[in-house]
């Protein structure tokens, strides 16, 4: 017998759906991700994407973008990552 490994989405959906189910979470409609536009940060919005495309019954997400204004090119990133969020993973989001 062959044994077939799920793909990523479906590996996060059954991680996160049980994350939720365990404790406090379970009947959250909504969950806040913090987006700062890393590898990092981008990896888990989009895996989320992917886990809820898996199973809708997870809550929904919004990204919280925090403009650090460290640097002159700081408020365009974070405005970048915000749309990037709206297109590409249909996240609604603040940008603070």
């Amino acid at each position: 017998m062959r044994h077939v490994l799920p793909t990523i989405g479906e590996f996060l959906a059954s991680r996160f759906k049980w994350t939720f189910e365990q404790g406090e979470g379970s009947d959250l409609t909504y969950i806040g991700l913090a987006i700062s536009g890393g590898v990092d940060s981008m990896a888990l919005a989009t895996l989320y994407a992917k886990a809820i495309a898996k199973d809708r019954r997870l809550p929904t997400c919004h990204a919280f973008i925090i403009d650090h204004k460290a640097r002159p090119e700081s408020t365009d990133e974070a405005e970048w990552v915000q749309q990037q969020l709206r297109w590409k993973r249909s996240y609604s989001s603040h940008l603070g």
